[in-house]
């Protein structure tokens, strides 16, 4: 699958969260009414992807999030069990995470599939790997892939829904990835070669062991994959060099994607393997090819 854009929104929160609203009618130009956070995400991320190109309306929509939108969630939950109350029918409705990927297609007035992912491991790359299954099917031709993941105060709590340490650093952040094999869409940055899912690292073992690695190529781990391990598989590899696009980020769920749109920025060719685990002997990796 080609890249052909991407687009990001990448925030640390301290003690309160940013206004988006205004940054959300800069970036579209519009006004947008009853939307929340989660939402706002979205469309400032996919609108910085979109930017000057001219999408198919086929192009279909794969959303995912490590946990989904918990703002409206809570508020839901609240009103229910809490105050013993209906919810609203708007913060009901908006409980499916899917009614951003309405808003998305709306915005960006495309008719084609979308789908919503909700996973705390591997939730970047299962909607890439959805992607890829629709395009080896010759379902589409051109898709967006994105993540979004929202902070939701007190961040102690926020802490505690997310199991992170009380003193993490926390963020807000959204990414997305034009992808495609359409010329209509200009110059393509790089390409996804592969998004690969294996249920031992036994079976890992055995796929890395046959990559054909040159001097070009980086290794990079998610941050479930502890650091000792990383270095097991890089000089199994035999990759020179780790690219370490974690190590100034805030924790969000979705830092994966993160890898995307800094290694696409850093200025040279080359191939990325990136390798994360669930914790529990799984494991999924992916290979970014910088043209």
């Amino acid at each position: 699958m080609k890249i052909y854009s991407t687009g990001m929104y990448y925030e640390p929160v301290i003690d309160r969260l940013p206004e988006l609203k205004p940054l959300l009618k800069a970036v579209t130009g519009q006004n947008f009414r009853r939307i929340d956070r989660f939402i706002q995400l979205a469309l400032i991320g996919v609108s910085r992807c979109s930017g000057e190109v001219s999408l198919p309306i086929e192009t279909a929509i794969y959303l995912t999030s490590g946990q989904g939108d918990l703002e409206v969630m809570i508020d839901v939950l609240e009103q229910m069990l809490r105050d013993g109350k209906s919810p609203k029918p708007l913060s009901f409705i908006n409980t499916v995470s899917n009614s951003a990927c309405y808003h998305l297609a709306k915005y960006l007035h495309l008719k084609s599939r979308n789908c919503f992912v909700a996973s705390h491991c591997f939730s970047f790359e299962r909607a890439l790997r959805l992607a890829m299954v629709d395009f080896l099917q010759g379902n589409l031709t051109s898709a967006l892939v994105g993540s979004v993941d929202i902070c939701v105060l007190p961040l102690a709590q926020h802490r505690q829904r997310i199991a992170v340490s009380p003193d993490t650093p926390v963020a807000e952040a959204c990414h997305w990835l034009l992808l495609g094999d359409d010329d209509c869409l200009g110059e393509p940055m790089g390409e996804v070669e592969g998004v690969e899912h294996f249920g031992s690292k036994e079976a890992l073992l055995v796929w890395l062991a046959a990559l054909d690695v040159d001097n070009s190529w980086s290794i990079a781990g998610g941050h479930i994959l502890p650091e000792e391990e990383l270095v097991f598989y890089q000089e199994l590899t035999l990759v020179g060099q780790q690219f370490q696009y974690r190590k100034n980020l805030a924790y969000y769920d979705t830092q994966t994607a993160s890898a995307f749109s800094q290694y696409l920025e850093h200025g040279r060719e080359g191939t990325l393997l990136h390798i994360e685990t669930d914790g529990e002997g799984r494991y999924c990796t992916f290979l970014l090819k910088v043209f």
